[in-house]
């Protein structure tokens, strides 16, 4: 099975990708009222998706940001958790971070072979963007299963193993753990940067191979 690698901005490609979510999340994480719909952190962030040929949404997930200077409220915070507060050695008054979010991958497609092609172009995509952290939350057990596919392809991932609180209510009975993926500093992603800015010329060709289920991706992650 052929697909590629986008940054999306196709208004039809989105709707797939939020239909997917919505699916997963009610069925994976029991929220039967989850609204998978686009909201302002979509419109305001960056959309990763990988797309087969014919227009299949596989996967997809959202990265939202802050910038020094930007002071932008990433959708894992809320007036009692603030990322800056929580890893105060961490600077992140002088650091750009992202979110994670939203995160999905299609039942069908599930694989050890494709989730970690779909992570090293998040990976990817997040650097060219500038971030040095990315922030999930989930529970233990998806944390546990993203820091295994992070160091499997020499990234640094860390688990925080204290709870926080939910930032949207459809989430409040979930357990929350937020980790985080450590990206490389400097100007290593500066040489990408035109691919993200021109989306429509973003081709990553890629190929499912053959392996097992991936059983503890399921929907992803919270937020």
């Amino acid at each position: 099975m052929d697909y590629s690698f986008v940054v999306a901005r196709d208004t039809q490609l989105l709707d797939k990708y939020y239909r997917l979510r919505e699916a997963c999340f009610r069925e994976e994480l029991g929220i039967p009222g989850f609204n998978g719909g686009e909201d302002d952190f979509d419109r305001a962030g960056t959309v990763l998706l990988a797309v087969e040929r014919g227009g299949r949404v596989l996967a997809g997930a959202r990265i939202y940001g802050n910038h020094p200077g930007q002071g932008r409220r990433l959708p894992v915070e809320c007036s009692q958790f603030r990322l800056r507060n929580f890893f105060p050695t961490l600077d992140l008054a002088n650091e750009a971070y992202c979110h994670w979010g939203r995160l999905v991958i299609d039942p069908d497609v599930r694989c050890k072979v494709f989730a970690r092609s779909f992570l090293r172009r998040l990976l990817d995509c997040t650097e060219t963007l500038g971030y040095r952290y990315a922030f999930i939350v989930t529970d233990r057990r998806r944390s546990r299963y993203y820091r295994q596919m992070h160091r499997s392809i020499g990234y640094d991932y860390r688990i925080c193993n204290a709870e926080i609180p939910s930032s949207e209510s459809d989430f409040g009975g979930l357990e929350h753990l937020v980790s985080y993926a450590v990206l490389p500093s400097g100007d290593s992603a500066v040489a990408r940067d035109e691919r993200w800015r021109h989306p429509g010329r973003l081709q990553w060709p890629g190929q499912v191979g053959e392996a097992g289920p991936l059983r503890l991706v399921e929907s992803g992650s919270h937020a």
